[in-house]
């Protein structure tokens, strides 16, 4: 009804200004004709009642007073049509949105079937067959203000419940955070990291090309919910062109202890199907073992997809209190630790329609690039695989991996090392049905 009252006003008042007066003492190419017509069209005036303008007439002060009335009115007018086109075109989104947004929570996600063995001295290990499942209920009120809860049963861990929800500018998330995962059959994938939402409030604003975000995180918390490690950011980006630009300084929080550090990134955008960004990290400008370098390449094309990351840690990047927080996880989920240098790519292929093959690769070695026997945590982890799409949403994949350790300890760090052996496989495939 609203939406009604206001069209019928602004049908009312376009009406009243487009008044078709004319002036028989204004010809039409007078100097001054556009400019008198335009006042008659926005109803300042409407002449004399003998249908005259009288240009060359001098106004009486009555007459002044009177024109000087009729444009404050006129003015206040414009005000209110403003007021009532802002409101509209709030109630046309609103309408929009509804229509295209039934009401009640919408249900996603998908389920998982998967079978692996491993193989190493010339036996098969397993194989084992696990399950998983994520949901997704999503409610959206209108177009600024949702609520999504996820539900991940995370194969062979615990379940977990995490949720975010997004109000002008404003965004709250709620969950378990980094659950680290030690897999009873397979080498390779022990240690892998199923990264769920993290406690965190950030509001956020944007202005012609610039971003910004100021976020708290809760990375770690106590058994009664009380933060033990926390980190205050700020991400600032731009965009010139093809070229992005974001600086991201930030603020730990360990109980009594405080640690600044910050990065910067510049990307370029060659096509939606090309991009490259370089970041670089400091957690203390006085040594260089606390810097962290990360690029990027990206090719996006209809039948070839190629992701390559390259991570340079400093070995005392980060305090020893957040050592697996802050970065992303390599290509095998896994985190990329200080002192080293974490490569690999995806390629994915399509070879025929439905089919694709998938190779992956990461290589972990010092910070100096040492790899080998005298070297713990130093590993080669290649897998290639193959999908087929039964449906649209019914899709099988099946792949071989290959894990080289050459010291046999997994990892440099005593936390996530176990010992392996220096050469295994794992076969496995897994289907997957996507509502």
């Amino acid at each position: 009804m609203r939406l009604l009252i206001s069209l019928l006003i602004l049908s009312s008042i376009c009406s009243a200004a487009n008044a078709d007066i004319k002036f028989g003492d204004v010809p039409a190419d007078h100097w001054a004709a556009p400019a008198v017509y335009d006042l008659v069209k926005q109803g300042v005036t409407s002449g004399y009642p003998d249908g005259t303008f009288r240009g060359d007439k001098n106004l009486t002060r009555y007459e002044t007073a009177a024109l000087l009335s009729k444009l404050s009115e006129k003015s206040t007018e414009k005000a209110r049509t403003e007021k009532i086109l802002a409101e509209l075109k709030t109630e046309l989104n609103t309408a929009k949105y509804q229509l295209d947004h039934p009401e009640g929570f919408k249900l996603s996600g998908n389920y998982t079937d998967r079978i692996r063995a491993q193989y190493e001295d010339r036996a098969f290990h397993g194989p084992l067959i696990d399950h998983r499942l994520k949901v997704s209920l999503l409610k959206e009120f209108n177009y600024t203000d949702t609520l999504k809860i996820n539900l991940d049963t995370l194969y062979t861990d615990p379940a977990q419940i995490d949720f975010e929800g997004r109000t002008r500018g404003l965004s709250v998330s709620f969950g378990a955070g980094d659950i680290l995962h030690r897999d009873p059959i397979s080498y390779s994938d022990d240690g892998t990291v199923f990264r769920m939402k993290y406690p965190r409030l950030s509001t956020s604003t944007r202005w012609n090309n610039l971003d910004l975000d100021l976020a708290y995180t809760v990375l770690a918390n106590t058994l009664s919910g009380e933060a033990t490690l926390s980190e205050t950011s700020l991400s600032v980006s731009y965009r010139l062109g093809k070229f992005r630009f974001s600086a991201r300084p930030s603020l730990l929080g360990f109980i009594n202890e405080h640690d600044a550090r910050g990065e910067i990134a510049a990307g370029y955008d060659h096509s939606k199907e090309v991009s490259a960004e370089l970041l670089f990290g400091v957690g203390n400008l006085s040594s260089y073992h606390s810097q962290y370098v990360r690029g990027k390449f990206k090719i996006d094309l209809p039948d070839t997809d190629l992701a390559i990351t390259i991570h340079k840690v400093g070995s005392a990047y980060r305090p020893a209190y957040a050592r697996f927080k802050l970065l992303e996880l390599n290509q095998f989920d896994k985190y990329v630790l200080d002192g080293t240098v974490d490569a690999g790519f995806i390629l994915t292929q399509l070879l025929f329609p439905r089919i694709r093959t998938q190779i992956r690769s990461d290589v972990v070695a010092n910070g100096d690039l040492t790899f080998g026997e005298a070297y713990p945590g130093t590993t080669l982890t290649s897998e290639f695989g193959l999908s087929y799409d039964l449906t649209d949403n019914i899709s099988g994949y099946g792949f071989y991996r290959n894990y080289q350790v050459p010291s046999g300890v997994s990892s440099k760090d005593s936390a996530l090392a176990i010992s392996v052996p220096k050469s295994s496989g794992l076969f496995g495939a897994k289907i997957g049905i996507v509502f």
